[in-house]
């Protein structure tokens, strides 16, 4: 299931044997998650957990550089824990020129404040988690928890990845794909290297880029009273390309999105 809050929502579940396992599965087969309709279940073995952290690299879109999280607080969502305990999640930025190695895995870490006893082994998670996060072109991977075992291994327990699509040229995305909950037009427009938005309206908007159809119909629907709500929007490209100038591409007076800026 390829959403977040599966935990709360009832969708994990600890079972003590196969025949608990067949029940439980049975239980979360047909469910639905934010949307989405549980069609298969992943059974993995069960760790003894002692204590449960929270790691993350991620695009910093605002800051044009990447970003790592890390709590000692994990097993949570962790706006909830920035929100409740700000001091507990540090955010170190990342350079795309030097990226992480041993000792920049140690700081980050250490400024996230697990202990002694699992930094070790959280610091090699790190490493390799940044070496996924590029190897795979991703603009989020976040592993919550990191969990230290009664034995002393740290574990990458449960984790979330988000993949740039605009790597797609480089990249086998696709073997990753979940069309059962996918909308059968978006299917269809993705076939055809369309961005297209399902909406709750009348009236379809087509347009080059994501951005100017967005600026365009609110002032187009503030000078008509019969104006009605969109009901999709396509557009033919994400972003105008990078050979153009840049002072072109943010001359725009208005800037609805971070992605043509």
């Amino acid at each position: 299931m390829k959403t977040g809050g599966r935990g709360k929502a009832g969708g994990v579940k600890l079972a003590n044997g196969p025949d608990e396992a067949y029940e439980k599965a049975s239980q979360i087969l047909g469910m639905d998650i934010k949307g989405h309709t549980v069609h298969t279940v992943l059974i993995a073995q069960a760790v003894d957990i002692a204590a449960e952290y929270y790691l993350s690299f991620l695009l910093d879109r605002a800051n044009r550089t990447f970003l790592s999280i890390c709590s000692v607080q994990g097993g949570m969502e962790i706006e909830e824990v920035a929100h409740t305990s700000p001091d507990a999640v540090a955010r170190i930025p990342v350079s795309p020129l030097t990226g992480v190695d041993t000792a920049e895995a140690a700081e980050i870490i250490a400024a996230g404040r697990i202990p002694a006893e699992a930094a070790e082994g959280a610091a090699l998670l790190a490493e390799r988690l940044w070496a996924m996060f590029t190897d795979e072109d991703a603009t989020l991977v976040e592993v919550n928890p990191m969990a230290l075992t009664e034995d002393g291994q740290v574990l990458a327990v449960d984790g979330k990845v988000t993949l740039d699509d605009n790597a797609a040229f480089r990249q086998e995305h696709a073997r990753f794909a979940d069309t059962s909950n996918t909308d059968p037009i978006e299917a269809r427009a993705n076939e055809k290297h369309l961005n297209y938005v399902k909406l709750d309206g009348e009236v379809g908007i087509i347009g080059a880029w994501s951005c100017p159809p967005w600026t365009w119909w609110p002032t187009r629907a503030s000078r008509s009273a019969a104006s009605s709500p969109p009901t999709s929007s396509t557009s033919a490209a994400a972003r105008p390309p990078r050979s153009w100038p840049t002072a072109w591409r943010s001359s725009s007076p208005t800037r609805a999105c971070a992605t043509c800026s």
